[in-house]
Parts: C-alpha cells; sequence; structure tokens
C-alpha cells in the first residue's frame, strides 16, 4: 500500500488536538494513521523552542521535499563514514551499496543507493574533494592488436585448456585457479598472481627475475600454505616464464592447463583481479621499491572487498566456507 505524506489538514488537527491534550494515539486513531508516523511528525517538524505549530510543520516538511534525497542522507554522519571509509579501500560505490545491507541487516537508516553514492563524489568534486580519485578508471583505450595467432612460443607439452574438464567452467567446486605476472615499467619488478575460480581468492608474491625458476620457486611456496584439496588445477598464460609448469605439478599437485594465445578472456577471473591490483600498483608505476610485505597487504585488501558476483561477500569470506 502506498504511503501518502501528511497534509496541512492532518497536520492542523494534530496541531489543535494535541493543544486540547489528546495522547498521540488518539490522534493517530483519529487521522486513521499509525501512532508512529504521527510520534515521527512531532518529533521531526517542531520548531527552535521545542512545540509543535501546524503551518510552520508544513513548511519545514516542503522544505525537505525540495532537497534532494542523496543531499539528506548526507546529513547522516554514520553513513557518510561509513562510505568515505569504503571508498578509502577502494570499494566501488555498487560494492558499498550492496554490502551495506550485509553489515547493517536491519539499520534502515544504513542504506543507500548506488546512485546517490555517485552523487556524493560529484557534489563532493565540485566543492574541491578528493572522492572522485576512489573511483576504478572506465572507458580506457585499448593499445591495438596488431597480430594474432600462434606467433607467441608455445610450451612443450602443455595441456591445451581445450583438455580441460567442462565442469571447471561452471565454478561449481574450489581448488581450480589461474595464474599469471604483472610488470613493472620497463622490467622493473614483476609480481606472480594466483587467482581461485570460484572464491576468488588472490595470493601473489614478488618476483626477483622474470625467469621461470624465479616463478617456480614462488608459485611452489605460495600453494604450499593452500590445503591439497583446494589445489586441483591452474590455468595459465603462455608466457616463457611458466616453464617449470612440470616441476610446479610436481610439488603442488597441481594440473596445469594453458590458454590460447592472446585469448585473455579465457582466465577472466585472473584478468579480473589483476585490475584490481593495477590500482594499486598502475601501469606506469615502477616496480622497484614495491616489497613482498606491500604485496601482501594489498592481496588481504582484495580477498576483504566485497563482490558482486558472490552476493556482495568477500573472496576470504567464500573460501573460508570451504576450509
Amino acid at each position: 500500500m502506498p504511503y501518502n505524506h501528511l497534509t496541512l489538514i492532518e497536520r492542523t488537527a494534530i496541531f489543535y488536538r494535541g493543544m486540547r491534550g489528546d495522547s498521540i494515539r488518539s490522534i493517530a486513531q483519529y487521522l486513521n494513521r499509525s501512532h508512529s508516523t504521527v510520534c515521527r511528525e512531532i518529533k521531526r517538524n517542531q520548531n527552535y523552542l521545542g512545540d509543535y505549530i501546524n503551518e510552520f510543520a508544513q513548511l519545514k516538511a516542503n522544505g525537505r521535499k525540495q532537497l534532494p534525497r542523496h543531499k539528506r542522507k548526507w546529513h547522516n554522519e554514520k553513513l557518510r563514514a561509513y562510505v568515505i571509509a569504503r571508498l578509502s579501500i577502494k570499494f566501488t560505490p555498487e560494492i558499498i551499496s550492496n554490502r551495506i545491507k550485509i553489515d547493517y541487516p536491519r539499520n534502515k537508516q544504513m542504506r543507500l543507493s548506488t546512485e546517490c553514492i555517485y552523487q556524493w563524489i560529484y557534489q563532493d568534486a565540485i566543492n574541491g574533494g578528493k572522492l572522485y580519485k576512489s573511483l576504478p578508471r572506465c572507458h580506457k583505450k585499448r593499445r591495438r592488436q596488431l597480430r594474432y595467432g600462434s606467433l607467441r612460443g608455445i610450451l612443450p607439452n602443455r595441456r591445451s585448456i581445450h583438455d580441460r574438464a567442462k565442469a571447471i567452467e561452471n565454478r561449481t567446486r574450489y581448488g581450480h585457479w589461474e595464474g599469471d605476472t604483472i610488470f613493472g615499467t620497463r622490467s622493473s619488478g614483476y609480481i606472480a598472481t594466483f587467482v581461485e575460480r570460484k572464491s576468488r581468492y588472490l595470493i601473489s608474491a614478488k618476483l626477483s627475475d622474470k625467469t621461470a625458476q624465479e616463478l617456480a620457486n614462488k608459485a611452489i611456496n605460495l600453494f604450499s600454505s593452500i590445503p591439497s584439496k583446494l589445489t586441483k588445477t591452474l590455468t595459465l598464460d603462455n608466457g616463457k616464464e611458466f616453464a617449470q609448469f612440470k616441476r610446479i605439478e610436481k610439488s603442488t599437485g597441481l594440473i596445469t592447463y594453458f590458454a590460447d594465445p592472446y585469448s585473455s578472456w579465457q582466465r577472466g577471473t585472473n584478468e579480473q583481479v589483476n585490475g584490481l591490483i593495477r590500482r594499486y600498483f598502475p601501469k606506469k608505476m615502477s616496480f622497484e621499491n614495491i616489497t613482498d610485505k606491500m604485496i601482501k597487504e594489498v592481496a588481504k585488501e582484495i580477498n576483504n572487498r566485497p563482490r558482486k558476483c558472490l552476493n556482495y561477500r568477500t573472496p576470504a569470506e567464500v573460501l573460508g566456507g570451504a576450509l
């Protein structure tokens, strides 16, 4: 049933019946309204002396109607602090809007739409604020791919992604990973990244160089902390740094598969998480001063970031449920 706002006639009845000493419940019964509606009306629309006057209440209510909803919500200090804190750790407005329902399931005052958050950010930018810097970059220009096909070297004895079980595509089971490397500007450093497909959980480490031996060492070390029931397959790209994949298989129990050349969408989970990492370590950034500690802190932050595809739970929460 749609809610109708109180009219001036109803506010006049509240004023005069209140003056003669009627209770809030009796006034509500007379108006055929909920007593909580009348109680809230009196509290919200009092004058500065604490008195309820019908004409003043009507003016106050009209003024609130003219104020956009996103500006009204801005005055909720707890809500505003929640949003700003999440933006600072690179949550998107959509994630914030939906995650807050999980964090505050019974508090209806802690609710706002994705559009409302964007309006806050835009208004903040107009006022000289910096909240807009927390937004991810969208509509990036992509370099045109000039060459296709099998121009990149194919590792010998590799298993093609087309030989991988079809059930892995459905993400119904844990333990299937995707792997890749991220480079700093001018080969200033490298980061190995591995993402579990079902939970989107990330493990990563800095590489001292791009050799196959260094990557294999770091991969074996990273997966040694993962329970064996969660290490079933690993899908990689065709970089030469993965040439020692057989050694990784022997040490971890993972069965490795390789995507087709120039087919990054076949490892979409890994590519999407790499995009999140790039928000911390942009493409034109030198990796020389990046430490393992910094990389672990970024991985921890990403693993505790709610995801829309996980119904706004975090990768850490989802993978934790599988242990």
